[in-house]
């Protein structure tokens, strides 16, 4: 043992940190509460008014109609607060207490006046056509409070570095099966699209292929890039995929200038040009930061390594 190195746990055989199943659910269930949060408080800061009078709804004894803009101003800001800072690991067992100590208050209060008082009011949870206060609203908060735990407690200690990368392959990931989805609820149109690009190589006779077939091989890919055992595979179908949609691209729109929908995510894509390119670019970018960001931490964590004093004396075995 003189001479070597002992890596911390934690660490892998090969000096790296392995991702496990645990982090990316933990990770997950951050970014499903916090965006819900930031979501749910947009739509009371668009329209404090509105919110405040769902306030006044809830008939609370201690509530005055005098000071009900204090809350309505101050609660969703509170939210979005707490909401971005559980997405970030640093801050996030912080942030999970204001959360839960938020959802547990709405919880009470959504119980006290429409199960007690059996008062028919809009729970006001997203602002203007939030739904019904009921059971069902008590059961969507449990569920945010267990997702806050579990983003609390499931990962183990992890940079920023490591989080960005997960979040990245989920948007990368996301935004691949929204557009396959699209192409998939009307291949004809979908088959007309890629038919519009006039590549000199695609017969007309055989556009039906390409229109059912990449839908899925998006969402294939697109699954795989989340998980990160089959990340590395994933991110070089994409990468390759997004590199022939930008030539695609600039082919047809840039240099032969033809007027025509990109495809990117089926009926009403929008149109093909700069915009596109420059959007699956960055898609490729995130691709690129979802495989090398949390490699790069592992990596800068298999180096802090503790040395075993020389000096001591080994045990040698009986």
């Amino acid at each position: 043992m003189t001479g070597s190195s002992v890596a911390k746990p934690g660490l892998a055989a090969s000096g790296g940190v392995k991702v496990t199943p645990r982090d990316v659910i933990g990770h997950l269930a951050a970014c499903i509460v916090g965006g819900f949060f930031v979501y749910a408080a947009w739509g009371k800061i668009t329209d404090v008014y509105q919110f405040s009078v769902e306030i006044l709804n809830y008939k609370m004894p201690w509530m005055s109609p005098r000071y009900v803009n204090i809350p309505a101003i101050l609660l969703p800001w509170i939210e979005v607060f707490a909401g971005i800072a559980l997405i970030i690991p640093r801050t996030r067992k912080g942030a999970a207490l204001v959360i839960c100590g938020l959802l547990a208050f709405f919880i009470y209060a959504i119980f006290d006046a429409a199960i007690l008082r059996d008062l028919k009011i809009s729970c006001g949870c997203t602002g203007k056509d939030s739904g019904p206060a009921g059971w069902m609203a008590i059961g969507r908060n449990v569920l945010l409070i267990s997702a806050t735990m579990l983003a609390v407690y499931l990962p183990r200690k992890e940079t920023a570095r490591d989080v960005v990368g997960h979040l990245c392959a989920l948007v990368v990931g996301g935004f691949f099966i929204y557009a396959a989805w699209g192409k998939l609820g009307d291949v004809y149109q979908f088959s007309v699209e890629i038919s519009n690009y006039k590549m000199p190589w695609m017969n007309e006779r055989y556009v039906n292929i390409p229109a059912i077939i990449l839908p899925w091989l998006e969402i294939a890919a697109a699954l795989a890039l989340i998980l990160p055992r089959t990340r590395k595979g994933a991110a070089l179908v994409i990468g390759g995929m997004l590199l022939f949609f930008m030539y695609a691209v600039y082919d047809a729109a840039i240099v032969r200038r033809l007027d025509i929908s990109c495809g990117c995510t089926g009926k009403n894509s929008g149109p093909a040009g700069w915009l596109t390119i420059g959007r699956n670019v960055l898609l490729l970018a995130g691709t690129a930061l979802s495989v090398y960001l949390p490699r790069c931490m592992a990596c800068c964590s298999s180096r802090r390594t503790e040395p075993v004093d020389e000096a001591s004396p080994s045990v040698e075995p009986a």
